[in-house]
């Protein structure tokens, strides 16, 4: 295994990006479980940014120029690469619904492990198209839920071979005191809500914020933080973010509701997620087929409230957190109030979290991509 080289297609650090830090995470997870094993980054970027990628990242590619992806693909094939990591979301790859991506798996010539990211459930006749060409082109697909596997077996017609399920990763956050760390972050005595998000309204956070009054009538002491950039491209400009501050003034909710609208390194985003009572995930879209803010929570035995999108429907079944209907304040104001309202029940609903989270933790998705990659090369 010491020759073996994994080449990783995706989005990096410095770019702000959920997928980006989700395959960070999993190279550092490879080189502590592995370190004989190469991990390299081939890097997306447009053709109006310059990122100053770190060593590991050995190749970039335009996302917005078609060309850019075919010449990735002579390079790839001529890199000694053992297996290919390719973490898909449709947004990063350019083209029509990141029909890019088609022109570098068709001239690959080394097997690929695909990661979807996003499993739609009513694609439309592109997205089906593109997402089966990435499946046929693909050695393995890994998917983060069971019912996420369902969907490609039965709406893309995938080979069930094919389809593994590995969990979203997350940090094994330790069980520290949650009244230590709020000390530190300024919210002593302070009744915790937390959402952690690109602030946009498929996120749902005025839906929170709007259960707050009902809330507060009963524990005067809550505090809803929400931490989360605006999208790329619309800082200080995002028109959903002037709609939830409007909204904060008219219901006389700013003592109540902070905004942390700031990148913050996730050993900080960690520490906020221990410091929280309850944390929400109120998402719009049921397509929603990962989640790694909801995964860091479950990790970290949290209390979760959630709408029903498909990720959140898997880790907290079977009773391990609370799911509310779509776009139901009313719903999330009493969820919250129960809760508070029975300290025992929050208990029961963090053990579970916790216990369920430990096939989670970085240390267990690395052994099972392992064990895939090894299989895709032998192939």
């Amino acid at each position: 295994m010491s020759n073996f080289r994994i080449a990783y297609l995706s989005s990096f650090p410095p770019k702000i990006c959920g997928i980006g830090s989700y395959t960070r995470d999993l190279i550092a997870a490879m080189n502590k479980l592995a370190p004989r094993i190469t991990s390299r980054v081939i890097g997306l970027q447009s053709s109006k940014e310059n990122y100053n990628y770190g060593p590991e990242v050995v190749y970039k590619i335009q996302s917005d120029n078609p060309d850019s992806f075919i010449r990735a693909a002579t390079f790839l094939n001529q890199a000694n690469f053992n297996v290919i990591s390719l973490q898909h979301e449709y947004g990063l790859y350019g083209g029509e619904m990141g029909d890019y991506i088609i022109n570098l798996l068709e001239k690959l010539k080394i097997p690929v492990v695909t990661t979807l990211h996003m499993v739609l459930i009513n694609p439309t006749t592109h997205q089906l198209l593109v997402t089966k060409k990435i499946v046929d082109k693909s050695r393995f697909v890994i998917v983060m839920t069971h019912r996420s596997r369902q969907d490609l077996i039965k709406i893309y017609k995938a080979d069930e071979k094919k389809i593994k399920v590995i969990p979203h990763g997350a940090q094994d956050i330790s069980c520290k005191n949650p009244n230590l760390i709020k000390k530190k972050l300024g919210l002593k005595e302070k009744k915790v809500l937390l959402t952690v998000n690109v602030i946009r309204s498929s996120r749902g956070v005025d839906l929170v914020i709007k259960a707050l009054s009902a809330v507060l009538k009963k524990f005067p002491n809550l505090i809803y933080v929400v931490i989360g950039t605006d999208p790329p491209g619309e800082k200080n400009k995002n028109p959903y973010r002037a709609e939830l501050e409007k909204l904060i003034n008219q219901l006389g909710l700013k003592k109540h509701v902070l905004f942390i609208d700031r990148y913050l390194p996730l050993d900080k985003v960690n520490e906020y997620i221990q410091a929280s009572d309850i944390f929400l995930t109120p998402y719009r879209q049921p397509e929603e087929s990962s989640s790694g803010s909801l995964a860091y929570a479950v990790v970290a035995g949290k209390v979760c409230i959630s709408t029903p999108f498909g990720y959140a429907k898997e880790v907290l079944g079977n009773r391990r957190g609370r799911i509310v209907p779509w776009e139901n304040s009313q719903a999330i104001a009493e969820e919250i109030i129960n809760l508070f309202s029975h300290p025992k029940i929050m208990e029961r609903l963090s053990k579970l979290t916790y216990r369920y989270g430990r096939k989670m933790i970085w240390s267990e998705v690395a052994k099972k991509y392992q064990n895939i990659f090894l299989e895709a090369a032998q192939k």
